[in-house]
């Protein structure tokens, strides 16, 4: 008589396929543009506008300062 043999075996796992790997490049980006320098200038007669000016003089006092003295002290 055949004496048949059952033999059990942990395999490891089949290893996973490799991946595909894509690269994609993307184009340079363009150059930078420049600053946008914007100048205004102020027209001339916004500067040399008159100025409305107001002028009070004090009134005259009939109290008359006395002669200031050189004094000499030493």
């Amino acid at each position: 008589m055949f004496l048949i043999q059952k033999i059990f075996r942990q395999l490891p796992p089949e290893p996973a396929p490799p991946r595909a790997v894509i690269i994609e490049r993307l184009p340079p980006l363009p150059p930078k543009p420049r600053d946008i320098i914007i100048e205004r200038w102020l027209p001339y007669e916004i500067v040399n506008q008159k100025r409305k000016v107001i002028v009070q003089r004090a009134p005259k006092t009939s109290k008359e300062y006395p002669q200031p003295k050189n004094v000499i002290i030493t």
